[in-house]
């Protein structure tokens, strides 16, 4: 049974999940619609920027997918781990915004998929984490 203090805390501490999360998706969404509609010269392929971009996104999904699952159930490990996955991510749709050849939009939009894997639905589970021991098959 949690006391009302708790609940408050609770949601204090998964609101601060939810604000860095929208914050970066919503801010990553208002820089491409004023900064990224600009005209860009026709490239012949692929820049090490779109390269770069790249990587990054896919160090973002590797973190979130292989290694933050296995950080156990420790909130301040997954808080950071968090943060550094959602810039790794972010920076894939500055990059294509600000720097981007001809595949700026695709950039933007892998970016801002990769800022939406990391929604933050599993935080509530690292600060009130289910009963241990033994429970009744019902209960399953």
């Amino acid at each position: 049974m949690t006391t009302e203090g708790e609940t408050t805390q609770l949601r204090a501490r998964l609101l601060v999940w939810w604000v860095i999360w929208a914050a970066l998706l919503g801010g990553v969404v208002v820089i491409y619609f004023t900064l990224g509609r600009r005209s860009v010269p026709a490239s012949g392929g692929i820049t090490i920027i779109d390269v770069v971009g790249l990587v990054q996104l896919a160090a973002s999904t590797t973190l979130r997918w292989l290694f933050f699952p296995r950080l156990g159930s420790d909130p301040q490990k997954a808080l950071i781990a968090f943060i550094i996955g959602l810039a790794m991510a972010e920076s894939c749709s500055f990059l294509g915004i600000l720097l981007g050849s001809s595949y700026r939009d695709e950039l933007f939009v892998l970016g801002a998929l990769g800022i939406v894997q990391w929604m933050p639905l599993y935080a509530r589970a690292l600060y009130a984490p289910a009963a241990a021991g033994f429970r009744p098959a019902a209960d399953r």
